[in-house]
């Protein structure tokens, strides 16, 4: 694969694809310190034409800068990658952005992306990830009532790390330990 190249305050810094991170050619090409990686992913961002990518393509660039923190920017990826993609991508790009959304601490987001998804591709875009997601964002608005009704669907669909880290939040902020009774699953 060949180099990227990005000019930034003057000067010139490269990106070797395989490896996704960004190097100084005029020092010794060292890789340039975690603050600028991400200025420099950012850009490069910037400079893309998005609606030129694959959905696959598009997924795998916002899971990149996901995983360095730029949320807002994965965001503009993801949003593009959703408008394009089928229904069964579209479920695995929804959990993305309302983790994005809860990063940013837009948890009110997160809801109302989950209930337009859901009116645009109905019972065929759910998954305990969303499911998950979007009980982490009840949990982040203090609505313990509606998370653990999410906690419980994403529970029926499968269990994970980060369900495990709602049950907690929600147990701790209601005193609840099962909770689960009552449920008809």
């Amino acid at each position: 694969m060949s180099d990227v190249e990005i000019i930034y305050n003057g000067r010139i810094y490269r990106k070797r694809e395989n490896s996704g991170k960004w190097y100084d050619p005029d020092n010794n090409n060292l890789t340039v310190p975690a603050p600028l990686q991400r200025i420099l992913e950012t850009e490069y961002a910037k400079s893309i034409n998005l609606n030129a990518l694959s959905v696959n393509e598009l997924v795998k660039r916002a899971d990149i800068l996901k995983d360095g923190g730029q949320f807002k920017s994965a965001l503009d990826y993801y949003n593009v990658a959703i408008e394009n993609s089928s229904i069964s991508q579209a479920k695995g790009i929804l959990p993305r952005i309302t983790s994005c959304f809860r990063n940013l601490e837009m948890s009110r987001e997160a809801i109302a992306t989950f209930k337009k998804a859901q009116k645009k591709y109905g019972q065929d875009c759910l998954s305990s990830a969303l499911y998950t997601s979007v009980s982490a964002a009840y949990c982040d608005n203090h609505d313990y009532n509606m998370a653990l009704v999410f906690y419980r669907k994403a529970y029926a669909l499968g269990n994970s790390l980060e369900l495990e880290n709602v049950a907690k939040t929600i147990r701790a902020n209601t005193g609840r330990q099962n909770l689960m009774i009552g449920v008809n699953l």
